[in-house]
């Protein structure tokens, strides 16, 4: 099956080259595409998804990994913030900070599958059983439960995902 573009965010695997990356955008903006395609976010994205006009495509910025700064920015335009396995490493200082700097109300949990298992399962291949290690983190860093982690970024998971619904 397939899913519209409009509930997605589509980055590029375009080897960074802005024209390629507008280009692409461009052309799939409205368009189907198959299922699994995965959003990829390098700085330039920003640019590209303020110029064409992103923040009319509600999504995810999948395995996000830069600055506080960069997610409040995509924050504002709407977007939902991707917080998977890196969370829980040692050297993940950014997307610790980021996850503390920004509202619970906009993190929604990844397993990036097979990649980027959490501690103490990092090398391993990665799965949804390890999302526990995940909110525990999400839960320390903020001081609150893990229940509360879990709750709230399931009803942001139902809030993103309910146009996806109206076309099944």
């Amino acid at each position: 099956s397939s899913i519209h573009i409009d509930q997605v965010v589509i980055g590029s695997c375009t080897n960074g080259r802005m024209e390629d990356m507008t280009a692409a955008y461009n052309i799939l903006k409205g368009k189907k595409v198959a299922d699994g395609v995965r959003c990829i976010i390098i700085p330039a994205t920003m640019q590209i998804m303020k110029e064409t006009h992103a923040e009319e495509i509600p999504g995810v910025i999948h395995c996000y990994s830069y600055s506080p700064e960069m997610a409040k920015e995509f924050i504002k335009m709407g977007y939902y913030i991707g917080v998977g396995g890196v969370v829980t490493f040692k050297n993940a200082k950014k997307l610790k900070e980021t996850v503390e700097q920004i509202p619970l109300e906009h993190i929604l949990l990844e397993t990036d599958c097979p990649y980027m298992a959490p501690e103490p399962h990092r090398g391993k291949r990665n799965d949804s059983r390890y999302i526990p290690y995940i909110v525990d983190q999400i839960a320390q860093i903020k001081h609150i439960s893990p229940e509360e982690v879990e709750n709230v970024t399931w009803e942001n998971a139902l809030a993103l995902y309910k146009k996806i619904v109206n076309i099944m």
